[in-house]
């Protein structure tokens, strides 16, 4: 059983992303968390490197980015149960 269950959410960045998936989620991955990644990309939900990817669906625009899309993640990551 994993120690935390980690969540990073992006509405801005790509689920492959150097800084936030190589960096980030695959070196929590390897110190043993259970890492969600929630992302904007309208590419589906996977899992990939152990990593579970949760989409909520691309933005038509920056103002939709802005406004709606923070509800929507709000939603996600509480559906994700995640400890940070």
């Amino acid at each position: 059983m994993p120690a935390y269950r980690v969540a990073h959410l992006t509405t801005a960045h790509g689920r492959k992303d150097i800084r936030i998936f190589h960096k980030e989620c695959l070196t929590l991955t390897s110190a043993g968390y259970e890492v969600h990644e929630i992302v904007a990309d309208s590419l589906g939900a996977e899992t990939a490197d152990s990593i579970i990817n949760h989409d909520i669906g691309r933005s038509r625009g920056k103002i939709q980015r802005i406004l709606l899309k923070p509800f929507t993640m709000y939603r996600a990551t509480l559906r994700s149960n995640a400890d940070i």
